[in-house]
């Protein structure tokens, strides 16, 4: 296939991106209607119930004073790779406003037959901390990417959301 017509139907996506949003399953995947010290967890733990979800917002990431981002690069046939940005939690202390961050090479292909979804993996720079995630382009805004994450390695218990938006 000649470059130039795969990169335009398969490269697309823009080279950078901001993470907007980032969530974790609640503990044991409860819902968030049958947690009872909610307020208790909230304060202490700086996170955020979402209404009637398996899920909790990470507030302490501080969108509106930290920038987290996500830089890809395309190669051909909707595979991409590049780096994605996260708080390096055995360094960070958010209750001191000490916030660390730590790189992680991601890779991720592009589903071909719709260009809406794709799965991908990542691994973090200087550290055994592996996982995979499945993406979803927002059709309304494709400047906006969902991509739920699944940590594998070391402990499997990370699991969420993120929401991306284009710079």
């Amino acid at each position: 296939m000649n470059l130039l017509v795969d990169k335009w139907k398969y490269g697309f996506l823009k080279p950078q991106y901001r993470r907007k949003f980032i969530t974790q399953k609640n503990d044991e995947g409860l819902r968030s209607s049958k947690i009872s010290n909610k307020g208790q967890i909230e304060a202490s733990e700086n996170v955020k119930f979402l209404d009637d979800s398996f899920y909790h917002e990470l507030k302490y990431y501080n969108w509106e004073q930290i920038d987290y981002f996500i830089k890809l690069k395309y190669h051909y046939h909707g595979i991409y790779t590049g780096t994605i940005e996260y708080m390096d939690h055995t360094k960070s202390d958010w209750r001191n406003n000490k916030i660390i961050k730590i790189e992680a090479l991601i890779t991720f292909n592009l589903n071909l037959a719709n260009k809406m979804t794709g799965v991908g993996s990542y691994k973090y720079f200087n550290r055994d901390d592996f996982g995979k995630f499945d993406f979803q382009i927002d059709e309304q805004n494709l400047n906006r990417i969902i991509a739920k994450y699944e940590n594998t390695i070391p402990s499997g218990l990370s699991e969420g959301y993120e929401i991306w938006e284009k710079v």
